[in-house]
């Protein structure tokens, strides 16, 4: 499971070249831990052996496998590069929220008498991250987009069907959420029309996309205090 990196150990990550190899020297014990977090994360999702750090300053630039040509790039790689930004960071994002605005249940909660529990709760924040990252269709259960073709997928459909599938997914892991990130019995009534609703028109679904954003961002901004990285389409 992946665990977010500091805002210092992503200047560091990002300025990684920035350190010469200098033995016995400060950056270059800097570079040395910098490292250690790149190939932790790269274990963590099953990356090893992908990046030779080793030739860092002198590998070729690939993006989806294929070599970046010199600037100025194509407008299809800038687009790619920017789109999966924001995707990875607002599932992060999420994630991390939900930490924040979900409040976890006993580790025998299922077998409790008279306890009523939703498909999504648990016990324990890996088994929590599962459940959220499954909920939303086209996560696909990961934290790392699978391809660029996912940015015309979910929110980001132009098939109402499949964006009310996504909306709905993001609405059942926000309606867990307790405290500061109760959800408005306004939106809760709002998404059982949406649910209920044989044809779905494109006004109600933008009303419902609108409110669920509104409360994502509201409660990510009390918790975190700044904006969200919220998700584009391609």
């Amino acid at each position: 499971m992946f665990e977010p990196l500091s805002t210092t150990a992503w200047r560091d990550l990002l300025g990684i070249e920035m350190f010469q190899n200098k033995p016995d020297s400060y950056v270059a014990k800097r570079r040395t831990d910098v490292q250690i977090k790149l190939m932790d994360c790269m274990k963590a999702g099953k990356l090893e052996g992908s990046i030779d750090l080793a030739k860092m300053g002198t590998a070729p630039v690939l993006w989806r496998n294929q070599p970046v040509p010199n600037p100025p790039l194509p407008q299809s790689v800038i687009s790619e590069v920017f789109w999966e930004l924001f995707e990875i960071n607002f599932r992060y994002e999420l994630v991390a929220l939900d930490r924040l605005c979900y409040q976890f249940k006993p580790a025998n909660f299922e077998q409790l008498d008279g306890q009523p529990f939703d498909e999504l709760d648990a016990s324990s924040t890996g088994d929590r991250e599962i459940r959220i990252l499954g909920c939303i269709p086209h996560f696909n259960g990961r934290l790392i987009p699978e391809g660029p073709e996912v940015g015309r997928a979910g929110f980001a459909s132009s098939d109402v069907e499949e964006r009310r599938g996504a909306l709905w997914g993001l609405f059942r892991i926000m309606r867990g959420w307790t405290k500061m990130g109760k959800m408005s019995a306004g939106t809760i009534e709002r998404a059982a029309a949406v649910e209920s609703a044989k044809d779905i028109s494109t006004v109600l679904l933008d009303e419902f996309e609108y409110r669920l954003a509104c409360h994502y961002v509201w409660c990510f901004v009390v918790w975190f205090k700044r904006a969200p990285l919220l998700p584009h389409g391609l």
